[in-house]
């Protein structure tokens, strides 16, 4: 199927697969869309992405120890916001999905399918854009790459050169990833990587929650915090940074070489803890 956009459209349940030639490898496509791509995707992209907004908030109000009771209706909305995004999404099967692209090629001799030019993938309020998507049936492995970008129905936005995740979404690599929240948070990584559904380690990663300059995009942001490495473990919820810097203006005023801090999730922990005020 070339030329003219190739269209695959609501994708159900109900749904046993498309119409293919003998031997296609598409119902098995058919089926991992219906377990919900762009959620699945998103899981392995987003689930640590809040925790440097909380090491920030931590940071900058000097709170430390025992987490206290929530004063503010607005903390208490963020707290339940983060913790909501560190969950496991649940997948709704009986979603719709679109998924077009001026190309498909289905090459059943490598059990590959390759979506190619202008891909884009709807689900729910889920979207995803690249150049190109392929499936690897033979390898369990589906990889979005060029121009890569993934909007949530909160109006985060995540771009990428290239992201690699195996067809449960348990394990990934997201290569030059930049995420820009609607608020204009953003958190920027030279790589991201998911393990065993478990951990995810950030490398050469920032975070800050100033706008960027639009007479010089280049400058540096009001404040930041860098780290070589960080690290979430979902099961302990946890993460540990190393090597860490706090910049102002570009300029840094304050360097760790190894701490550690509970995630949103956690109401009462000793160590850095999510502000309350």
């Amino acid at each position: 199927m070339t030329g003219n956009r190739a269209r695959l459209m609501e994708m159900r349940r109900a749904l046993p697969g498309l119409a293919a030639s003998k031997g296609s490898p598409l119902p098995r496509l058919s089926a991992l869309l219906r377990l919900g791509f762009i959620a699945g995707l998103l899981t392995a992209v987003l689930l640590a992405f809040c925790m440097p907004r909380a090491l920030a908030n931590s940071l900058t109000s000097g709170l430390g120890g025992t987490s206290g009771s929530v004063t503010s209706k607005g903390a208490q909305m963020e707290r339940q916001q983060l913790g909501k995004m560190l969950k496991q999404p649940k997948i709704d099967s009986t979603e719709p999905m679109l998924l077009q692209a001026d190309e498909m090629v289905y090459d059943n001799e490598n059990s590959k399918i390759t979506a190619k030019g202008n891909v884009e993938i709807y689900y729910g309020n889920y979207t995803l854009l690249a150049d190109r998507v392929v499936y690897d049936r033979a390898a369990n492995t589906l990889t979005a790459e060029g121009n890569v970008s993934i909007k949530d129905p909160d109006g985060a936005v995540i771009t990428a050169d290239h992201i690699t995740l195996t067809d449960d979404f348990r394990d990934g690599f997201i290569d030059a990833m930049k995420l820009v929240t609607k608020d204009d948070t953003r958190i920027v990584a030279q790589s991201a990587s998911r393990q065993a559904g478990n951990v995810t380690v950030f490398e050469n990663g920032w975070f800050t929650p100033c706008k960027v300059c639009e007479e010089d995009p280049s400058r540096p942001p009001t404040w930041r915090i860098r780290a070589k490495k960080i690290t979430h473990r979902r099961d302990e919820a946890t993460i540990t940074y190393n090597n860490a810097f706090f910049d102002f203006f570009g300029v840094p005023v304050f360097w760790m070489p190894y701490f550690q801090s509970a995630d949103p999730t956690v109401k009462r922990k000793s160590g850095f803890l999510m502000p309350s005020y």
